[in-house]
């Protein structure tokens, strides 16, 4: 009977992550209305997930397996969580409210239906919050007052401060432009809510139980793993792994000088620097052209348009577009894009574009027409807003291709519209002494403007060192070399019946700690001056990751010494990863929502997670490469299973702590969004291994390793497919 409720319950496991990767693919393909109400709303899959549970609860049973507090509270938390979601699909009511200063409100539109709030709604004022100096939105605030009976409540809604009275939610959703109305998304879910906090609860609580349970599976094999010796094998892992004359631009001098010249840039003030580096790295894919700095590659642009137009330094990665611009290699100039008698030679794919021709490569198209527009922005100076005007404390910021307000003062006006030109005049003839006066007495009259509303030097002068350090492309390449020749390094030791010399294992311990401590400046340069923890986009992610690989290393290194080629070759292939993210912009605004600290949180513990996960999968590599030396094979494993318990739990975690910031947030704590549910999909993957005595054949150590193999593919489908691939609102991360 045990053996029948065993297969049992890791079939329908089976059974779910097949109809959760296949929801997934018909979301991509069909939208998410169709997946949502085709599979994740329907009775089949609900009924699926509760089999599911009393399976598990059958043979938890029937294997007597409750005798260890961890395992029921663990998977009574599972059946908790579960059941708060099935309390929620019955019995929750959500919708929309538009309110109003002038009337009363409490009527909540549903697509389920519309009710009645038990009490009404105004609108007391909106009012949206402004990032410092900018007319970027920060927050988009709501006072609210509550006629309940005869009493009056108020209360206030903002991104990420819900408000709730009598169990009933609301979070910000739209407004009018004038602010006198506003949308709010209404929630009444106190059951389902408090049931799944309930299992978040009771899952931490398992995790603590297991670290103090002395007769635990990971308590067995740290102490096996501390009884053996490591061998040299033991640890190894594999990994594979014509400039012409530049165009004119300003002198180095002069360059450093606009580094640090204030510009309203993606939103947010940043040093000219950041946008010289944004501009550079969209054209050519880094920060850097023939030698020069990025400021000078932008500055050319600004006064020399007419030479850069002949540079070969626009990356064009579509093999269609090249094709139709008749060039050969990945650089384009902007004369590629012309016929002799100036017309456009990609005028007819945006043609066949706009009827829908699907034998157009629509995304490399736009990529072009992306970096067209860049290079229009900067010849005709759009790109440009380094004039900002004080307009009852909201810094307005105008280029000098723009039209200005006829409200400005005579000074002002003047100096704006002649400013810019004056400057050209001055790098057209050489005048370096000139033109380095004139920008620095710029800057001046952009903090007399600016003021307090301007970042502080300390931020300014953190991005510029920022920008000068961020050096994603030869630090990637120096890591994973570092790493390939302590592979070759180990490999000869091996082949020789030698130990790893202990001058050898010093140099890696001292790159591996000059890596961290650069990866370290990095990411607290980047916080410091974008004025948040560094973990909105891929880029920033991918540099956490690295950092927490290092750090693993490091913290690991004084007992499995031979674990720095793995951790040097993992954070090598996250940096290159990282510099592939970089061509779009690095240091943005948040938005609103992602104004979190559960945010930092979340991805932290997660991207901890995968990254022990890959370790696993090195050590799997490591194992097919040495599987005639079953004592490293063996060893191997070891490892990888102390790394496991650690990995699923920090995952776990990381999920939970996801899904209560979407609750305070949006009001709901899933949403089947394709990166949430690929992320589900990895952590019931790697939950398999940690039943060893219901699975017995991934005990043995090769089939666990091939596991190791395979399961991450779960990992770079939930990190990379989803961006690149399936899409949803978590394709930014």
């Amino acid at each position: 009977m045990t053996h029948k409720s065993r297969h049992i319950s890791f079939a329908l496991l089976m059974v779910v992550v097949a109809v959760l990767a296949t929801a997934t693919v018909i979301e991509r393909m069909q939208g998410s209305e169709t997946a949502a109400t085709a599979i994740y709303g329907a009775w089949w899959f609900v009924a699926l997930w509760g089999a599911l549970a009393v399976a598990a609860l059958v043979y938890i049973v029937q294997a007597k397996l409750f005798r260890r507090p961890f395992t029921v509270v663990l998977h009574l938390s599972l059946v908790l969580i579960l059941a708060g979601a099935l309390t929620t699909h019955l019995t929750a009511r959500h919708g929309s409210i538009v309110v109003r200063s002038s009337e009363a409100a409490c009527t909540v539109n549903s697509d389920e239906g519309d009710f009645t709030l038990p009490f009404a709604v105004t609108l007391n004022r909106f009012e949206i919050v402004n990032y410092t100096g900018t007319p970027t939105p920060m927050d988009f605030v709501s006072d609210l007052t509550v006629t309940d009976g005869g009493e009056l409540v108020t209360g206030r809604v903002s991104m990420n401060n819900v408000f709730s009275y009598r169990g009933y939610r609301f979070f910000q959703s739209g407004f009018d432009p004038e602010g006198a109305t506003v949308t709010l998304k209404v929630q009444h879910d106190p059951a389902g809510i408090g049931i799944t906090y309930a299992g978040y609860a009771a899952l931490l609580l398992s995790f603590i139980l297991f670290y103090f349970d002395r007769k635990s599976t990971f308590r067995h094999l740290l102490t096996k793993l501390r009884s053996r010796k490591l061998t040299l094998t033991a640890m190894l892992a594999v990994a594979a792994i014509a400039a012409g004359a530049a165009p004119r631009t300003v002198s180095n001098r002069v360059a450093r000088e606009l580094d640090s010249l204030y510009v309203l840039h993606n939103g947010r003030i940043s040093p000219f620097a950041t946008l010289a580096n944004d501009f550079t790295a969209k054209l050519c894919g880094k920060t850097t052209y023939n030698g020069l700095s990025a400021t000078q590659v932008l500055a050319g642009w600004l006064f020399f348009p007419a030479d850069w137009q002949q540079e070969p330094m626009i990356k064009v990665k579509s093999t269609q577009v090249r094709e139709a611009l008749g060039i050969e290699g990945k650089m384009a100039c902007v004369n590629d894009f012309y016929t002799s008698t100036m017309d456009l030679k990609l005028q007819p794919m945006l043609e066949a574009s706009m009827h829908d021709d699907p034998a157009v490569d629509k995304r490399g198209l736009a990529a072009v027409n992306e970096q067209f527009a860049l290079i229009n922005m900067a010849t005709s100076g759009h790109v440009l807003k380094i004039y900002p005007v004080n307009d009852d404390g909201v810094l307005r910021w105008y280029s000098p291709a723009e039209r200005l307000p006829s409200s400005l003062g005579d000074e002002e006006y003047v100096f704006i519209a002649k400013g810019f030109g004056y400057l050209n005049e001055l790098v057209q003839r050489g005048n370096d002494d000139e033109a380095v006066y004139f920008v620095g007495k710029l800057r001046q009259w952009q903090r007399r403007q600016g003021g307090d509303l301007l970042p502080s030097d300390t931020r300014i002068g953190a991005e510029l060192l920022f920008n000068r350090l961020n050096v994603t492309r030869p630090a990637a390449m120096a890591v994973t070399m570092v790493g390939i020749i302590a592979f070759v390094v180990l490999c000869t030791a091996m082949a020789r019946k030698r130990r790893l010399p202990k001058l050898i294992i010093s140099i890696l311990v001292a790159f591996t700690l000059v890596v961290w401590l650069y990866l370290t400046a990095v990411i607290a340069l980047r916080w410091l001056s974008g004025g948040h923890v560094p973990l909105s986009n891929g880029s920033e992610t991918m540099h956490f990751m690295s950092w927490a690989v290092t750090t693993l290393t490091l913290a690991a290194c004084a007992r499995f010494r031979l674990i720095l080629p793995m951790g040097l070759l993992m954070a090598g292939l996250t940096l290159l990863v990282a510099m592939m993210g970089e061509a779009n912009p690095q240091v943005t605004l948040l938005m609103p929502v992602l104004q979190s600290p559960l945010l930092s949180i979340h991805v932290m513990v997660i991207m901890t997670a995968y990254s022990l996960f890959a370790f696993m999968m090195l050590n799997g590599i490591a194992a097919l490469v040495l599987r005639r030396d079953p004592e490293a094979v063996e060893t191997l494993s070891l490892v990888s299973r102390v790394m496991l318990y650690p990995a699923v739990m920090l995952l776990a975690t990381g999920i939970f702590i996801g899904a209560v910031w979407a609750n305070v947030s949006w009001g709901r704590y899933w949403g089947w969004d394709p990166k949430e549910v690929w992320a589900l999909i990895t952590l019931l993957v790697y939950c398999l291994p940690l039943h060893v005595r219901s699975l017995p054949r991934l005990a043995r150590p090769r089939n666990f390793h091939l596991f190791s193999i395979v399961a991450f593919l779960a990992v770079i489908i939930t990190y990379f497919g989803v961006n690149f691939l399936l899409g949803g609102m978590h394709s930014y991360a």
